[in-house]
C-alpha cells in the first residue's frame, strides 16, 4: 500500500539530514556517532527492493554509506525481543534467554507473592500490561514494579524482576558506557528497559512512550495513529542529534550509539483496508451496517482515545 511504500522516506528524511556530519566522519574512518535504526516487518528484501526502486529516498542513501549483510538471520523466534536483542547483544535466545515477552521460567514467582514463598514457576510477563497507567488508562511510559514476577537475588532476598535483570548478556549500551559514552535509546514500550543490559544501566536516556495502552488507546490499530507514536521517537532522535535529550532539555551531548524502533510499516502490511463505499449487490441489512461501519470509523480514528472494537 501506499503508506508502506512511502513511509520509511518520509520518516528517515529528517533524521538523514542531521546526520550527513556523522557520515562524512565515518567515510573518513573517524566514526564518532553510531545510529541504530530498526523497522519492524521490513524484511531484507523489502530493504533492497524498496532501495533498488528509489535511489533518491532517505532509506537507499542510508544504506549507501553502511554495510548491508546479505546472509543475516532472524533468531527465532521472529519477533520484537529476540529481533532487538540480536542486534544489541550479538546473541540468540539461547544466550541472552529472551525468546519472547511472554514466556515461562521455573524460577520466578507470581507478581503478588512479594515474599517468594511455595515452588517456583511462573510466568514472565514484559509487555504493555506492566506499565503503570493513570484513571484514564493512559500509561505513563514507566514500569509499575507490583505487576513485575518476582525472583529471589543472589542474597536471597524477593525482588521485582526488570527486564533488563532477566538478560543473561550484556548489550553494546553497556558496552559503550564502560568507556564512558553516552547511550540513548527510543523503544515501544516501557520493557524495554531490558536494552540496559543486566547492570540496569547501559541506556542513560531511554524514551518508550507505550504504543498499546491497556483498556485504552490501541494505536496498532490504525496505521496513522502508529505513525504518530513513531514520530514521538523520531523527534526524540532529532533532539539528541542536536545534543539534547530526548525531551529537549539540555542534554551532555550527541549519543555515541542511539536509535529507535519504527512500528508502522509493520502495521501497515498487516491493516486490511476496507472498501470505503457499499457495493451495489451488498442488500443484506447486516452486510450493509458492517460494510458502512467499519471504514467510516477507521477514517473518523482519533489516536488519543480509547480503542472501539467492533462488534464479532
Amino acid at each position: 500500500m501506499t503508506v508502506r511504500r512511502f513511509l520509511p522516506a518520509l520518516l528517515a528524511a529528517a533524521v538523514f539530514a542531521c546526520l550527513l556530519p556523522t557520515i562524512a566522519a565515518a567515510q573518513s574512518g573517524n566514526i564518532k556517532h553510531v545510529l541504530l535504526i530498526s523497522i519492524d516487518g521490513m524484511h531484507a528484501l523489502d530493504v533492497a527492493n524498496y532501495v533498488h526502486n528509489n535511489p533518491g529516498s532517505a532509506l537507499a542513501e542510508l544504506s549507501s554509506h553502511g554495510i548491508t549483510y546479505t546472509n543475516a538471520r532472524t533468531p527465532a523466534n521472529s519477533d520484537s525481543f529476540p529481533g532487538l536483542l540480536a542486534l544489541v547483544t550479538g546473541g540468540s535466545p539461547v544466550s541472552h534467554g529472551l525468546f519472547y515477552d511472554v514466556s515461562y521460567d521455573r524460577t520466578i514467582y507470581d507478581p503478588t507473592n512479594v515474599t517468594c514463598s511455595g515452588p517456583a514457576g511462573n510466568m514472565m510477563v514484559f509487555d504493555e500490561s506492566i506499565d503503570l497507567y493513570n484513571k484514564n488508562n493512559v500509561s505513563e511510559n514507566v514500569i509499575d514494579p507490583t505487576k513485575l514476577p518476582r525472583v529471589r537475588d543472589k542474597f536471597g532476598n524477593c525482588v521485582a524482576l526488570y527486564p533488563h535483570s532477566a538478560l543473561r548478556t550484556n548489550t553494546i549500551f553497556e558496552v559503550a558506557k564502560a568507556r564512558g559514552w553516552h547511550t540513548a535509546w527510543a523503544d515501544k514500550h516501557p520493557a524495554y528497559d531490558l536494552v540496559n543490559g543486566p547492570s540496569g544501566t547501559g541506556v542513560d536516556d531511554l524514551y518508550t512512550p507505550e504504543i498499546t495502552n491497556v483498556n485504552g488507546l490501541d494505536n496498532t490499530h490504525s496505521v496513522v495513529c502508529t505513525v504518530g507514536n513513531d514520530l514521538k521517537k523520531v523527534h526524540a532522535i532529532l533532539n539528541e542529534i542536536h545534543g539534547l535529550t530526548h525531551d529537549g532539555k539540555p542534554g551532555p551531548g550527541v549519543p555515541v550509539i542511539f536509535g529507535m524502533n519504527f512500528q508502522a510499516v509493520s502495521v501497515a502490511s498487516t491493516t486490511v483496508v476496507l472498501p470505503t463505499r457499499i457495493p451495489p449487490s451488498t442488500s443484506s441489512p447486516a452486510a450493509t451496517s458492517t460494510a458502512r461501519a467499519r471504514p467510516a470509523r477507521s477514517l473518523r480514528m482519533v489516536c488519543n482515545e480509547p480503542t472501539r472494537h467492533w462488534p464479532a
